[in-house]
């Protein structure tokens, strides 16, 4: 699954919506090991919010798991 920057979301061939850019803000600090709450406290958003965007992350890459996120980010080398 390759993805392609386009105006600083990254693009799915298949036609799945871009991720956004506070989606991206999320999986970086996923990627660090971040908690949720770390998240949100961090972001300045609610837990709930983190969540919603993890669940969002998920669908749009087409993945099950954080483990799954981690690999998505690094075949698109998201840092």
């Amino acid at each position: 699954m390759q993805g392609n920057m386009n105006n600083g979301s990254i693009v799915f061939p298949t036609g799945n919506k871009p991720i956004s850019e506070r989606e991206l803000e999320v999986l970086r600090l996923l990627l660090q090991e971040k908690t949720t709450l770390e998240i949100a406290e961090s972001l300045q958003i609610s837990h709930h919010t983190v969540e919603t965007y993890r669940k969002n992350l998920l669908k749009k890459t087409n993945t099950r798991s954080i483990v799954g996120l981690v690999t998505f980010a690094l075949r698109n080398k998201i840092s």
